[in-house]
């Protein structure tokens, strides 16, 4: 399964903009074993991926895979794959957040996702 679409941040309103775009392209697939969702996240323009690398978002030329965890309305982006960013668990992690200069990074969250690391999707 796929989507195409603009990431919004719950918390500040504002997209995901990395490359200078904020169009992005999504690969569904089900992790059959922790029996969860996992993403992979392509910039429309750029053709990168949205990926992660010593606990910075970085963009890379491979797929990335993120554990997607949903919460009401609103998903959050955590690492998913190997290395201590990684998703083990989904009762703490790092997870994708927006900063009040929009910028993101990952910031550890125990329990459930702050406002700045869930995201919704927007078609405009």
């Amino acid at each position: 399964m796929s989507m195409y679409a603009r990431l919004i941040n719950f918390k500040y309103q504002q997209p995901l903009k990395i490359d200078g775009s904020d169009q992005w392209i999504g690969k569904y697939k089900y992790d059959e074993v922790k029996k969860w969702y996992l993403v992979t996240i392509m910039n429309k323009d750029s053709g990168r991926y949205l990926a992660w690398k010593d606990l910075m978002v970085v963009m890379s030329d491979d797929e990335c895979w993120w554990n997607l965890f949903t919460q009401q309305d609103q998903f959050a982006l955590r690492p998913w794959g190997s290395g201590s960013e990684s998703m083990k668990t989904t009762e703490f992690g790092y997870s994708l957040q927006m900063e009040a200069d929009y910028s993101v990074d990952l910031q550890f969250q125990l329990r459930d996702p702050v406002d700045a690391a869930l995201w919704m999707l927007s078609d405009n």
